[in-house]
């Protein structure tokens, strides 16, 4: 038998907003610092949480696999989207322009390595 647990009134457990202030620069900070200390490449959620009482930022963890919806009903990105104001085809788009310029850049370092050893 399966249990689904729901939060009170089928509530969303995590509610995403636009941020604003002050706070923007620390969450960018924040994130690019968590990625860069994960040897980030690519597409990454950097999950983060702030204390109610203190105000400071907390990392809880950086996803690299998470999952790729505009559904904000199943998941989180979806929902994050939406806050961003964001497109999801744009979102896309942009996963999708980082890896080709990834590839492109492991290309040129290959071939430069082939031209190192055949010479």
């Amino acid at each position: 038998m399966k249990t689904k647990h729901q939060c009170p009134q089928n509530e969303n457990f995590y509610e995403y907003r636009p941020v604003t202030g002050k706070i923007v620069s620390e969450l960018k900070q924040l994130s690019l610092d968590a990625y860069k200390a994960c040897g980030g490449k690519g597409y990454t959620r950097i999950d983060i949480r702030q204390d109610a009482v203190s105000g400071k930022l907390y990392m809880l963890e950086a996803n690299a696999q998470c999952g790729l919806s505009e559904d904000e009903n199943y998941t989180s990105i979806g929902a994050i989207i939406k806050a961003s104001g964001v497109s999801f085809t744009d979102v896309i788009a942009e996963v999708l322009k980082d890896g080709i310029r990834r590839a492109s850049a492991e290309q040129h370092i290959i071939q430069k390595e082939s031209v190192v050893f055949n010479a």
